[in-house]
């Protein structure tokens, strides 16, 4: 798609910063905390969120929140758009153009930790799971069924 934009790799950092877009305070940090706890919030060690897979994009969000379910999420969203705070949603961050890596000090929203439910109806070969449930768990949890 960046291509598509007449955007390489090499010229996606020098896109400017949207200013209508609040940056995260301490208050904000202290809200995300009450919603998803606070081992949930993360500020520090977050290397991993930065960067997609390929490592050919790589981002410095200003905190990365791992809720534990869609309630949550929502609560998160509806904080961030009274603030008008950027968000990234992010899952197993596995694309290949970077559209889960943050640009600038956005919030990654990840939904790892969305991955508890899992339906599998094996004669109709329907399936239904949490988002942020991983490819290779769901392989594992259906190979039983052939």
């Amino acid at each position: 798609m960046l291509k598509r934009l007449g955007v390489g790799v090499r010229h996606v950092a020098s896109l400017a910063r949207n200013p209508s877009f609040a940056k995260v305070e301490a208050s904000d940090l202290r809200v995300f905390e009450s919603i998803c706890g606070r081992n949930y919030v993360k500020t520090t060690d977050i290397d991993s969120y930065k960067t997609d897979w390929t490592k050919a994009f790589r981002g410095d969000p200003a905190c990365v929140l791992l809720p534990s379910c869609a309630e949550e999420v929502s609560a998160i969203l509806a904080h961030c758009a009274r603030r008008r705070i950027a968000v990234v949603p992010q899952a197993g961050n596995t694309g290949l153009v970077g559209g889960s890596v943050p640009l600038y000090d956005e919030v990654v929203l990840s939904i790892r930790r969305i991955n508890k439910h899992f339906e599998f109806d094996d004669v109709s070969g329907i399936m239904s799971c949490d988002a942020g449930m991983i490819l290779e768990e769901l392989d594992n949890r259906i190979s039983p069924y052939g």
